[in-house]
């Protein structure tokens, strides 16, 4: 996390110093600082959300998010400076360099949490989506400027915006209120995803915004639920609706996000253990086609028929179908029956005793009320396949690979007796085992060696 902050420390520093730069000399000027201000917090935004490759949504609400809380900020931070400083242009510039800082942070932050933490290779952004988030980033920028002039204007002299907030929000009803209803559109906005086209998604979201916004300020200036007041002008009404529309901005753009991220780790843990189970699935085949387990596989099998065996041929060809059967039929469980694994496993131990005939057993120690519990495919068998790789079989000193379940989890161990010239382990089916134990449960798996044993246990799911 330290590391994602330092990636980005120069960028903000960088525009913090323009902010500063840019407000010292227009305030030297006696010129409006907001346009130039306005315009590097949202070159500072872009930046980050293009070489983070996020959505064009995420991108506008982080644009929203920094706009409002970068004016209140600023607002809030030259208050406070005023406190100890005399100079108005220091104030000024201090408090642009520190709203710029404190920004530039949260909008890391909000990346790095609200968006997926993957290290992987994220789709870069098409010239199609860079359009858009021009598009969005224009509008902003232009009810930004409309924002600022209105807040500026003779209607806030009564008390400034602050004020006005602080009153607006200290209605607890019409808050939750907004709250509740924010989600429920949120929610609605996800069934039309996808039928309506972008413009027709942005103009019924700010249609919702707008009128919702109005509603509430007309409410708190009525003095609703609480009272009722109808001494209320058209100047008191339109603070209200500014004031109600950067809160209900808010509001919508932090649920949205909220949401945004909630799904999009959904789909990313699903996608996870959907290329788990694919990684299995080549593990295995890659096994079962593996020309030295077909190697084998023909060998024993030319033994057999060479030596007229004909049913134990025949039921070495079922068992070695049946494996694949299996892998077919299952592709696209990630988890199965202990039954079912144990099934599976079966089949592979039957064709490896066959090549094996003496040195290698298996000893079953599982309750009929386990059969039914599930367990992550494929893993049993590896760990017995691992067993087999690693150590010696011999008749004299006999591998024993013990499969136990006490209720609560599965453990496979086996004896030690490690080949002399053996080949390096990769580890795959171990850490593949182990990443889909922590993706569904958020439980490990146990790995215990000693001088005499190797085990490894598994949690019943």
């Amino acid at each position: 996390m330290t590391k994602y902050y330092l990636k980005y420390s120069r960028l903000i520093m960088l525009f913090a110093f323009l902010h500063l730069a840019a407000s010292v000399m227009f305030h030297i000027l006696h010129v409006s600082d907001t346009i130039i201000l306005t315009l590097l917090t949202m070159a500072m935004v872009l930046i980050i959300s293009v070489k983070e490759r996020l959505s064009v949504e995420f991108t506008s609400i982080n644009v929203i998010l920094v706009n409002i809380a970068g004016y209140l900020l600023g607002i809030a931070l030259a208050s406070i400076l005023d406190l100890f400083l005399e100079s108005d242009i220091l104030i000024h510039g201090a408090s642009t360099f520190l709203t710029t800082c404190l920004v530039g942070i949260t909008i890391v932050w909000f990346t790095r949490i609200f968006n997926s933490p993957d290290t992987e290779e994220r789709t870069p952004i098409s010239e199609d989506q860079l359009m858009w988030m021009g598009l969005a980033v224009g509008i902003i920028f232009i009810l930004r400027i409309l924002v600022n002039a209105l807040t500026n204007s003779k209607m806030f002299l009564g008390g400034g915006i602050l004020s006005i907030v602080s009153g607006f929000v200290s209605n607890s009803v019409i808050m939750l209120t907004l709250i509740c209803v924010t989600i429920i559109a949120i929610q609605y906005f996800h069934t039309i995803h996808g039928r309506v086209k972008v413009l027709g998604s942005l103009a019924v979201t700010a249609v919702f915004i707008v009128t919702v916004s109005g509603i509430s300020a007309l409410m708190v200036a009525y003095g609703l639920p609480f009272r009722i007041d109808l001494t209320v002008t058209f100047r008191e009404f339109l603070e209200l609706f500014i004031v109600a529309l950067i809160c209900e901005t808010t509001i919508f753009s932090i649920i949205y996000m909220s949401d945004y991220a909630v799904t999009a780790r959904r789909a990313a843990e699903a996608a996870k253990m959907k290329a788990n189970t694919a990684q299995a699935q080549y593990i295995n085949l890659k096994q079962l086609v593996n020309p030295h387990f077909l190697f084998n596989s023909l060998n024993v099998l030319d033994y057999l028929v060479a030596e007229g065996n004909t049913s134990q041929s025949r039921e070495y060809i079922r068992k070695l179908s049946g494996m694949y059967r299996y892998m077919l039929n299952n592709e696209n469980r990630p988890v199965v029956t202990l039954s079912e694994e144990l099934e599976y496993t079966g089949m592979y131990v039957d064709l490896m005793k066959v090549r094996f005939p003496e040195g290698f057993l298996i000893e079953t120690d599982i309750p009929d009320e386990d059969l039914d519990r599930l367990t992550v495919t494929y893993s049993v068998q590896m760990l017995i396949e691992n067993a087999l790789k690693h150590n010696t079989v011999s008749a004299d000193n006999p591998l024993t690979v013990r499969i136990s379940s006490d209720g609560r989890s599965v453990c496979v161990s086996n004896n030690l007796i490690p080949k002399i010239e053996t080949s390096q382990s990769t580890g795959i089916g171990l850490k593949y085992i182990s990443r889909n134990y922590i993706d569904r449960t958020g439980k490990d798996i146990s790995v215990e060696r000693t001088a005499t044993d190797y085990s490894v246990t598994m949690p019943l799911l």
